[in-house]
């Protein structure tokens, strides 16, 4: 079903695993990986865990990466674990309540396209607690933040060596009670497009277009109820 969705939202192509690799499927784009697709456990279904999109950094040593987690105060929800011969990974819960994932590289090293129409654009931390999750992620990912000037809700960028590599933003007073969560933003061409797009294709219309500096955006789930968002210009 979601080969469906998103082949027909973004272009993208499948390679689909064997048994062995669990039918793990990488979605394509130009013949390139670009993201990931995977289909919940019924034990991970039993546990209540909703199809969402994962944000995975990428690490040296995913093991290493799993203590961290745990002696920043976070939890581990998959332990290190080797995916065939594509890498090693880890997912760990951030102490704000947020799923992260850790990827060792083995043959396949991430995204071969980003920035440009359907594919992957930006992480974003929604969180609860804006000051955990920068102690959490500087001890964690070596993570630098700066708060963006404005008069909306605070929002850092977080770099590594000067290069901007995702956005925190306090969902504390915008949506008391929700819980804290990466939010993925694909690059489009044309976002209002895509957003009515999404609608066509059953899924649903969370936050209609924003214009921002970045570019015009909006946040929408699939049909199954993963939650992404899509942006087109986006410049930085």
């Amino acid at each position: 079903g979601a080969r469906e969705v998103y082949g027909q939202l973004f272009g993208w192509q499948f390679d689909i695993g064997g048994p062995e690799a669990g039918n793990y499927t990488y979605c394509l784009l130009r013949g390139r990986q670009v993201a990931g697709l995977m289909e919940l456990s019924p034990e991970m279904r039993a546990g209540g865990v909703p199809p969402v999109w994962t944000t995975y950094l990428m690490t040296e040593n995913a093991d290493d990466s799993a203590a961290r987690v745990t002696e920043a105060g976070g939890s581990i929800m998959l332990p290190p674990m080797d995916a065939t011969e594509a890498g090693r990974v880890t997912v760990g819960i951030d102490t704000t309540g947020a799923a992260i994932g850790f990827w060792q590289p083995g043959t396949q090293h991430g995204a071969g396209i980003a920035n440009e129409p359907d594919s992957f654009a930006w992480n974003e931390l929604q969180t609860t607690n804006v000051e955990a999750a920068k102690s959490f992620y500087a001890a964690v990912a070596g993570w630098q933040t700066e708060l963006m000037p404005g008069d909306g809700p605070p929002y850092l960028v977080a770099s590594i060596s000067g290069q901007p590599v995702a956005g925190i933003m306090d969902m504390s007073e915008m949506a008391p009670g929700s819980p804290s969560f990466f939010l993925t933003y694909f690059a489009v061409a044309d976002c209002d497009a895509s957003v009515a797009r999404v609608r066509e294709l059953g899924g649903t219309v969370l936050l209609p277009r924003v214009d921002s500096p970045q570019g015009p955006f909006g946040v929408v789930a699939d049909p199954f109820g993963a939650t992404f968002a899509v942006i087109s210009d986006m410049s930085s």
